[in-house]
């Protein structure tokens, strides 16, 4: 799946927490039927905000950044 504007869709703000929550599981659990998540937007900033939390910028990064959620 690829997701245009995706900063849309996740960031690190408190009220996308719940979005990155399913998302991660989702990731987690296509895999086994081999699908693939492409997250695209046009400033990687827009993914973390300024004032977001620190546990939900590490939730964001292990979606955005890693290979291994």
């Amino acid at each position: 799946m690829i997701f245009d504007e995706a900063h849309n869709l996740i960031s690190a703000s408190e009220t996308d927490a719940p979005v990155v929550e399913k998302c991660e599981k989702f990731i987690r659990e296509d895999r086994k039927y081999f699908a693939g998540f492409i997250f695209a937007s046009q400033d990687i900033k827009d993914f973390i905000p300024e004032d977001s939390q620190e546990q939900n910028v590490a939730k964001v990064k292990d979606i955005v950044f890693s290979n291994n959620v």
